[in-house]
């Protein structure tokens, strides 16, 4: 059986290389495209819409939570996770951009309090439950408390930590209120995100008009700088504290809750949709950029790094038993080691091959340790 799956896996790995070629070809026949010409192109067609369905997401999430304080059951738990898993997903493709906006009042943060290695986060979470603390359900009241009481994790724990069964009856009352007010603070920050990207004189309008006035971006290059260095360290988040820090040194050292969405069984499925956001951004758009400078095959060798992990993470998506189930099962720790390899090759991609056709200088990352 192991020889099986070790051979079906070659033959997977063999028809991915061949598409990978295919692309190489097919980057190196594409219209070159101006840089600032890319830097619109990619703001309308990946940056703004994907903020846009992290909003819908919330709005939906707020939706789902109100129909379960007022009809608690098991079907009306299981729309609310459902739902959750979607926003998860939108959060999952937005996540690598940690600048400008996302910086603003420390909505990031504020959205996604991560990582949390002494789990303070969930801890104060806890306390609020038990203590049915009043100024947790009062939407106001809730923003002005620790960021870590108010965004994903906190509501994950609500859905899917101990004592969320109280949800399917009025037992678990407080606990869906203060969920629904944790769902309602996620929908403002979403729309608060999405505003300061789409407002006249907003993020997005900043990084299309760089120079004279303008005192973030001096050139269309420090804008493409800037999407590159969230695609790096977005890897880099993942390789290090998603993967490397929950594995450890050994397979008896795993530690499933570093990785975020544990509980929810969402861990796979977020990493997925956090490489597709890289995809998306850099491997997917970024060939006919590359092509100006006679660069475009970089664009086939980052999808061919990126294709391997998203398969790896893919499978596991689609097995049924939990994080912490699955970490205890040898060929899932296989797995997961080898894509750090292919995850470590497409940062090399990004931060040697992009930077040097694209003229780029990288400085300090908070992720190179010191």
């Amino acid at each position: 059986m192991r020889f099986v799956r070790r051979y079906s896996f070659i033959i997977v790995f063999a028809a991915i290389s061949m598409v990978c070629l295919n692309r190489v070809g097919e980057s190196a026949n594409l219209e070159p495209l101006a840089p600032g010409l890319w830097v619109s192109t990619v703001l309308a067609t990946v940056v703004i819409p994907s903020h846009k369905k992290f909003v819908v997401a919330s709005d939906d999430m707020v939706e789902a939570a109100g129909r379960l304080c007022a009809k608690p059951g098991s079907g009306t738990l299981e729309t609310a996770r459902n739902r959750f898993a979607k926003l998860v997903a939108a959060w999952s493709n937005i996540e690598l951009y940690r600048f400008g906006p996302a910086r603003v009042n420390n909505l990031h943060a504020r959205l996604f309090f991560w990582p949390d290695r002494r789990n303070r986060g969930i801890r104060q979470v806890k306390r609020i439950v038990k203590s049915e603390d009043v100024n947790a359900v009062d939407l106001s009241k809730l923003k002005n408390k620790s960021v870590a009481t108010q965004g994903l994790p906190a509501l994950e724990y609500l859905f899917f930590g101990q004592g969320a069964e109280t949800l399917k009856n009025f037992y678990g009352e407080y606990r869906c209120s203060y969920a629904y007010t944790v769902a309602q603070a996620i929908d403002d920050h979403a729309a608060i995100l999405l505003a300061y990207w789409v407002d006249d004189g907003g993020h997005a309008q900043t990084m299309m008009s760089t120079g004279g006035s303008n005192l973030i971006y001096y050139s269309t290059e420090e804008v493409i700088q800037e999407l590159l260095w969230a695609a790096i360290t977005q890897l880099e988040i993942i390789y290090n504290l998603k993967l490397k820090a929950m594995l450890g040194e050994s397979p008896d050292k795993t530690k499933p809750y570093r990785t975020p969405f544990a509980r929810s069984t969402l861990a796979p499925s977020a990493i997925s949709d956090n490489i597709d956001s890289v995809l998306r951004l850099f491997a997917n758009s970024s060939a006919p950029l590359l092509s100006s400078k006679n660069h475009g095959h970089y664009a086939a060798t980052l999808r061919f790094e990126l294709d391997q992990v998203s398969y790896v993470f893919a499978e596991l998506d689609e097995d049924l038993r939990g994080w912490k189930d699955l970490l205890q099962i040898p060929r899932t720790q296989e797995s997961l080691r080898y894509s750090l390899y292919p995850l470590a090759g497409a940062i090399r991609v990004l931060r040697e091959d992009y930077t040097s056709a694209l003229g780029l200088s990288l400085g300090f990352n908070a992720m190179d340790g010191d």
